[in-house]
């Protein structure tokens, strides 16, 4: 049910409890991802929550999941990352899977809802020229923006590794900041 390799995943428990102590299990949220046949990818979203109790050894496999929503399309070595404060899980980049034979590398960019469950593909404006596609990009919330660290689409690694994405969350706009290095590593 669950596609082993190239999904996200996302912790989401310390956000629904103020009282960890009474809190007895671990959630997380798993998209996509795929096995082989690449083609054979996932769609789902899935909700896993781990016992973090054990009364004997084998609780850890114990754990339940549901699939709680599905992307438009098959995604696998795409990126997420929580917004904990409006609940919002944003996807971003990797491969989508638009038949048995067809992939597109378009870098689509998604908002899901916990709450609500509603998924919004997010058609912000630019400041700046991202990068045509990313697997797997480094992405963080922080102060109502994600920043984003794109791994290169080709070998051509001082455009991509010299600067940061910023999304503005209540603005839907991209920019980017230059990373000024202190140090710099012989070429390859």
């Amino acid at each position: 049910p669950i596609k082993p390799a190239s999904g996200s995943i996302t912790s989401i428990m310390p956000l629904f409890s103020e009282d960890q102590k009474n809190y007895n299990s671990s959630t997380f949220i798993y998209i996509g991802g795929t096995g082989f046949p690449f083609h054979m990818a996932s769609k789902k979203i899935v909700a896993i929550e781990f016992p973090k109790v054990s009364t004997h050894h084998s609780s850890f496999f114990n754990y339940r999941y549901s699939t709680i929503a599905n992307l438009p399309e098959k995604l696998y070595l795409h990126s997420t990352c929580f917004d904990k404060i409006n609940f919002d899980l944003y996807i971003y980049g990797g491969i989508h899977v638009l038949e048995d034979t067809e992939n597109d590398f378009d870098s689509r960019f998604y908002k899901f809802n916990l709450k609500t469950k509603e998924l919004t593909e997010l058609n912000p404006d630019f400041n700046c020229i991202l990068p045509e596609w990313s697997l797997k990009p480094c992405m963080h919330v922080y102060n109502d923006k994600i920043y984003m660290l794109c791994n290169p689409g080709s070998r051509k690694y001082t455009e991509h590794f010299t600067r940061i994405y910023v999304y503005e969350i209540g603005k839907n706009l991209w920019s980017q900041k230059i990373i000024k290095g202190d140090r710099y590593h012989s070429k390859y």
